[in-house]
């Protein structure tokens, strides 16, 4: 009996001091295992926060107390790719993230530089443009209700904020941008000379491998010391059917002709042409087309005028650069700072392209999305 309970009483089932050391164990190893998780918590938490929370608010574009975010540049960016899908125009990703980027410091620019040029934009002007392009036109509104139009109108905005990715207020600041942009280029275009100086031009476009010698011994030939107009441009209409590689056909058919062009507008390839005469043909120009590289231009005038008004088009664009310059020259006046390089890049265009996903456009068709016509 007595080697019974002594042998009982050293049975580890029934010693207390064991199950207290076990019981210290199970709370040391939840410890250790609540610390770990909590480690690998923090460390994913970390790594999601780098990738996807802070990239977003981070200071990309300052101007003096505004700023401007990666977040806000791909809103920017966004809009204007899901507008370019929607309306079927084209988009590039490669120049447009770098135009949407000048687009925020100018607009920031203009509206501190507005009271200089004696412009603004009420909330009023806003509301009209906004109803102007969204609004059911007159035809459409025969025999409906002011309810009915404006429930339509809703309908409409509705879905093309939907389909941008747009609330309300960000659209609002992007319509009083362009309207505030718009009163600045009239309020500059004293700026833009007109009359100006423009030439008549026609471009011949060939491949490598063409007969090019022959295209430039017939040219010569057939005009000869001619500074006729008519004739040069008769000579340049057989040449451009012979010769010319064109992909714009309207162009090749008109005989390469791409009409009157002043200053500051083909500036890529002005320095290839400005200084010809009448009939004479230019060297050989390339194209920025990085997919064109086996082709290339020639570049002829068939007319100088010294004095020429300049066509709505292009009174337009330089209207556009003479208001760039400006800006670009009153930055010197304000505090500005940027950063953006190839990793910020990159981050905007993988933005872009998940907005390109179709599960990211709230399940809605481009069947169901209206087709404003922006109002001038």
């Amino acid at each position: 009996m007595n080697n019974s309970n002594t042998q009982q009483s050293i049975d580890p089932r029934h010693d207390p001091t064991a199950s207290i050391r076990r019981r210290r164990l199970f709370l040391m190893v939840s410890m250790m295992a609540l610390v770990l998780l909590l480690v690998v918590g923090f460390i994913i938490w970390q790594e999601f926060s780098t990738k996807f929370i802070a990239p977003p608010k981070e200071t990309m574009i300052q101007v003096n107390e505004k700023s401007f975010s990666r977040g806000d540049l791909v809103k920017l960016v966004r809009a204007q790719f899901k507008e370019a899908e929607l309306y079927g125009t084209p988009f590039n990703m490669g120049s447009d993230v770098f135009l949407a980027l000048q687009e925020l410091r100018d607009n920031e620019m203009l509206r501190v530089l507005s009271p200089e040029l004696e412009i603004s934009v009420t909330e009023t002007e806003i509301d009209e443009k906004i109803w102007n392009t969204f609004a059911p036109d007159d035809d459409s509104s025969k025999g409906k209700s002011d309810l009915q139009v404006r429930r339509e109108f809703n309908e409409a905005l509705g879905k093309y904020l939907n389909w941008v990715q747009l609330n309300k207020e960000e659209h609002r600041w992007i319509v009083e941008s362009d309207l505030l942009r718009q009163k600045a280029k009239e309020a500059i275009s004293h700026r833009v000379e007109n009359p100006i100086e423009q030439v008549r031009l026609h471009r011949i476009v060939m491949a490598a491998g063409d007969e090019t010698d022959i295209m430039q011994s017939k040219l010569r030939g057939a005009i000869g010391d001619s500074q006729d107009p008519e004739h040069i441009r008769l000579v340049l209409s057989a040449i451009v059917r012979e010769f010319s590689r064109d992909r714009d056909l309207s162009v090749r058919r008109n005989g390469g002709d791409l009409g009157w062009v002043p200053t500051n507008i083909m500036i890529e390839h002005e320095g290839y042409f400005w200084g010809l005469t009448p009939g004479q043909l230019s060297e050989r120009a390339g194209f920025l087309d990085p997919t064109r590289q086996e082709e290339f231009i020639y570049f002829v005038i068939s007319e100088r005028n010294q004095s020429r008004e300049l066509d709505p088009k292009d009174f337009e664009i330089l209207k556009e650069t003479a208001l760039t310059n400006w800006i670009n020259d009153k930055t010197q006046e304000h505090e500005l700072k940027s950063e953006f390089n190839s990793e910020i890049y990159s981050w905007v265009v993988n933005q872009i392209r998940l907005a390109a996903s179709p599960s990211n456009n709230q399940n809605t068709s481009s069947a169901d999305i209206p087709f404003p016509l922006p109002s001038e």
